[in-house]
C-alpha cells in the first residue's frame, strides 16, 4: 500500500447483524450510526436483493454499519487510521452553509423526516495508509472538516507503531554518506 494513500467510501448501511457495533472505537458516538435494525435498513437491503444489485455475500449486506465499515478497513484491510460519520451529520458538518443552501433550492424531498432517514443509512468514510493521511482523517486537522462528535475513529496501533519504527530507519537511507 501506498504510505500517502487515502481511501474516500461512500456506503449504504443498512444496520442489523447484531453484536455490539461500538466496540473498539476510539469515540463511542452512537449518533453516528443507522439504527441497529430497522424498517428503513431492511428496506433497503431487500430493494437491493430484489433488484439484484446485491448478494447475500455482497459487502453491502455483510458491513452492515458505520463500525462495521472502519473495523473492516483498519482490522482487515490495514490502514492506520479510519473516520466516518453517517451522512446526516456529513451534510451538517463537512457540507458547507452555501453547499446546503443550494440542495435545500432543489427540494429533492418533500418530507426531511425522510431526507434524514436516509441519510442516516449512508456514510461517508475516509481512511488512510500513513501518519502522511492525517490531514483527511484526523478530526482535529481534517481538511474535510470532520467534526470529533459527530464522527467515530478508528485507529490501528499496531500500524502506526511499525510506522513509527520505520521511520528512523528510512531517513537514514536518505542522508548521503
Amino acid at each position: 500500500m501506498c504510505p500517502r494513500a487515502c481511501l474516500v467510501l461512500f456506503d449504504p448501511i443498512v444496520g442489523g447483524g447484531g453484536g455490539n457495533n461500538n466496540k473498539n472505537n476510539n469515540n463511542n458516538n452512537s449518533q453516528t450510526a443507522a439504527p441497529v435494525s430497522s424498517r428503513y435498513g431492511k428496506f433497503l437491503e431487500q430493494h437491493f436483493l430484489n433488484e439484484g444489485v446485491v448478494t447475500h455475500q455482497s459487502s453491502v449486506l455483510q458491513t452492515r454499519s458505520l463500525e462495521h465499515q472502519l473495523d473492516k478497513l483498519v482490522e482487515i484491510c490495514g490502514w492506520t487510521q479510519a473516520v466516518g460519520c453517517d451522512m446526516w451529520w456529513a451534510y451538517h458538518t463537512i457540507v458547507t452553509t452555501a453547499q446546503r443552501q443550494r440542495a435545500k433550492a432543489t427540494e429533492v424531498v418533500d418530507d426531511v423526516q425522510d431526507w434524514r432517514l436516509f441519510m442516516k443509512h449512508y456514510c461517508l468514510v475516509v481512511a488512510c495508509a500513513s501518519e502522511h493521511g492525517l490531514d483527511f482523517c484526523e478530526p482535529s486537522r481534517s481538511l474535510l472538516g470532520f467534526d470529533r462528535n459527530k464522527c467515530t475513529v478508528k485507529t490501528n496501533k499496531n500500524a502506526r507503531q511499525q510506522e513509527a519504527q520505520d521511520e528512523p530507519a528510512a531517513q537514514e537511507k536518505e542522508e548521503p554518506d
